[in-house]
């Protein structure tokens, strides 16, 4: 039988020692091949990522900048032409409690405005937070323009005309002041 001196068996003992060590380094070559080309695949996924929120900064700052060009275009003709109802057929006459001269037109409307713009605005916000384009035709309480209409606030369409510039300008402020508050 065949016996290994000692240095021998140290020359074995350090062969395989070295081939382990060698074999693992391969190992751990293919696998640092794998975590670099992850760590690339992640890159890049942040950029593609970070470009994207980038784009949907500048079509948020674009929405609030037209959202608020609208508005002040809106304040501009309500001051220019006033906000009146100059129809005088068939009015209910009161007063209101500022003392102000009031139809049953006028009030339907300003029930509808006030209606209008509570639901406007919570809807403007809404889709901020949801990353929606402004766009009020979606919704179907503008289209419908009757949420909250009771028989007492008299014209139905007037209610509905002032509902729906409610909601337009509620809506505008919602979906512009969250915008601004996040900035």
């Amino acid at each position: 039988m065949m016996t290994l001196s000692n240095r021998n068996r140290r020359l074995t003992y350090l062969l395989l020692l070295a081939f382990t060590f060698v074999v693992a380094s391969f190992a751990y070559a293919d696998d640092n091949k794998e975590w670099k080309e992850w760590e690339k695949d992640r890159r890049e996924a942040l950029k593609e990522r970070a470009e994207q929120e980038r784009e949907w900064e500048k079509e948020r700052r674009e929405a609030y900048r037209e959202a608020e060009k609208d508005r002040r275009e809106a304040t501009k003709a309500r001051r220019r032409y006033g906000d009146y109802d100059n129809d005088r057929y068939g009015r209910d006459d009161r007063y209101d409690r500022g003392g102000r001269y009031e139809s049953s037109r006028n009030s339907a409307r300003r029930m509808g405005q006030a209606q209008g713009y509570r639901d406007g605005y919570e809807k403007g916000q809404e889709d901020y937070r949801k990353n929606r384009a402004a766009d009020i035709a979606r919704h179907d309480r503008y289209r419908d323009a009757d949420h909250g209409y009771k028989d007492e606030y008299g014209d139905k369409f007037s209610y509905r005309d002032g509902y729906r510039e409610g909601f337009q300008n509620g809506y505008d402020e919602g979906y512009v002041r969250f915008v601004r508050s996040r900035y």
